[in-house]
């Protein structure tokens, strides 16, 4: 990798190299500092695809298909641009709608496949935890949200995260049984 990135630099060279990556940073994180030390870097920044560009795309990938209504085409385009406007988390999108659709025993994919697909996919693994979490997991993350917020910094001594969940599963109902001593 060093010597393919020296070579431009060399005398009378005629190699250009021309990298092309998804993040802004990927040089810094990839190459090591006498490699990045060589690239004479110039970042040209491509601005995300818009809702109606997503939607050419997607229909140019389902052209040959009749199993998308046109509604769910557009929402998914627009939901997608709304968030990220990458055009390969669109077709993702897509494609687990139609796993959806299949799941269900239907010929067709409706906007309303497109959002769980959306919701799916755009939901990182921790959100669901929290949400599929039960109560008294619920509650012991918000004992330590509490102290957080009061404390202004992600620290936390247990004895204080104890008074503060003790304090909330009080006023819970059903889990005052937590606090009677065995």
């Amino acid at each position: 990798m060093y010597n393919l990135f020296r070579w431009p630099i060399r005398k009378h060279s005629k190699l250009v190299v021309i990298a092309i990556a998804n993040t802004m940073d990927l040089p810094e994180r990839m190459l090591f500092n006498r490699v990045s030390s060589r690239l004479g870097i110039s970042r040209l920044t491509f601005q995300p695809y818009t809702h109606e560009e997503l939607h050419e795309i997607i229909n140019s990938r389902l052209e040959s298909t009749s199993s998308f209504y046109p509604e769910a085409c557009m929402l998914a385009a627009r939901k997608v641009a709304a968030a990220s406007g990458d055009a390969r988390r669109a077709l993702d999108v897509c494609r687990h709608a139609i796993e959806i659709a299949d799941s269900e025993g239907s010929d067709f994919v409706t906007s309303s496949h497109i959002s769980k697909s959306v919701t799916d996919l755009y939901q990182c693994t921790k959100s669901k935890a929290v949400i599929n979490g039960t109560l008294l997991e619920r509650m012991l993350l918000k004992s330590l949200l509490a102290v957080f917020r009061r404390q202004g910094v992600e620290e936390a001594v247990l004895n204080e995260v104890y008074e503060t969940f003790s304090s909330l599963c009080k006023f819970q109902e059903g889990l005052a049984f937590i606090l009677q001593k065995v």
